[in-house]
């Protein structure tokens, strides 16, 4: 980082070299100019900030939990700064974020969004979305030659930069192949016209119905031995060829086994998550095989926390 250019400059060129997605980039550029405004008002200089990130990051993080904000408002306002300076979220002490906290995709409020669901004229994008489940920005930028099989043969809506930049296969239900595959002609046209994305519809919402959908896909899948030792060598092969963080460890066992451990159990409910799963009456225990394979193929999270909380619990 240059010393003679301003933290919110060099945020900026950062976004800009590292992030393509339109809606990533602005997402993190406001992450970045709040964490610079906070810098400013307390007084503090660019190149404390650059010589101590994770004090100051600490400081920024202890003065969001004051103002009230949730633990899940906490982790975004921060992520962005984090990975900026180079700093690992771990690092920071934050508050845990709890399924009971989130709000997103909840509720009855957007009834425009809801008409607008029912229209003919939006019936091809709700019914992809409800058989893929990908995010709003990642439709707008889908092609026509975006179907693609995996490294296991399964048919797949490419996205070539998701959030993050991520490239990702999200695998479509043998069930739904004919129909979906109707969208792909193979030319480099978009297959969603900017009208049509042009709405208020609660895609997030179907992108979570589909997963527990697909959850349940691979429950079943799990219920023979034979079944769920195929599932995780599928999961396996999508590790060895697409995870960053494997790649990129220094010691790959380690990696490996971090990840094989995830696919071994139930994924179990705590606390304040667990009280509200029992009041809703939905599962406190969850098939980590099954979920990671909807994280892994549907979601490209690579968590079964994030997995659970933001969509089987949604």
């Amino acid at each position: 980082m240059s010393k003679n250019k301003g933290l919110s400059f060099e945020m900026r060129q950062f976004i800009k070299e590292n992030y393509k997605n339109n809606n990533t980039a602005r997402s993190y550029k406001r992450q970045g100019n709040d964490f610079v405004r906070y810098i400013k008002e307390n007084g503090y200089t660019a190149n404390q900030v650059r010589q101590e990130p994770q004090k100051y990051i600490q400081m920024y993080t202890d003065c969001l939990l004051k103002s009230g904000k949730t633990a899940d408002t906490i982790h975004s306002y921060i992520s962005f700064v984090c990975v900026f300076f180079g700093v690992k979220m771990s690092k920071i002490n934050k508050p845990k974020r709890k399924a009971s906290e989130i709000t997103r995709g909840r509720g009855s409020g957007n009834r425009q969004g809801k008409a607008q669901e029912k229209k003919s004229e939006n019936a091809r994008l709700v019914e992809f979305q409800k058989r893929v489940g990908i995010r709003r920005a990642e439709l707008e930028s889908l092609k026509r030659n975006n179907f693609v099989q995996d490294e296991n043969g399964y048919w797949c809506v490419e996205v070539v930069k998701g959030k993050g930049g991520k490239y990702q296969l999200q695998r479509v239900a043998d069930k739904d192949v004919d129909f979906i595959k109707e969208y792909f002609d193979g030319s480099n046209e978009y297959v969603f016209e900017r009208r049509e994305m042009n709405n208020k519809i609660d895609l997030h919402a179907m992108r979570a119905a589909h997963a527990k959908e697909m959850y349940e896909h691979y429950l079943d899948i799990c219920k023979s031995e034979k079944g769920r030792q195929r599932l995780k060598d599928e999961l396996l092969d999508r590790f060895y060829k697409y995870n960053k963080k494997y790649h990129m460890a220094e010691n790959k066992t380690a990696a490996l086994s971090k990840f094989m451990q995830e696919l071994e159990g139930d994924y179990k409910l705590r606390n304040d998550t667990k009280k509200m799963a029992l009041m809703d009456g939905k599962p406190v225990e969850f098939d980590k095989a099954a979920v990671m394979a909807v994280s892994v193929f549907h979601l490209s999270h690579w968590r079964c926390d994030v997995t659970v909380r933001n969509y089987l619990l949604a």
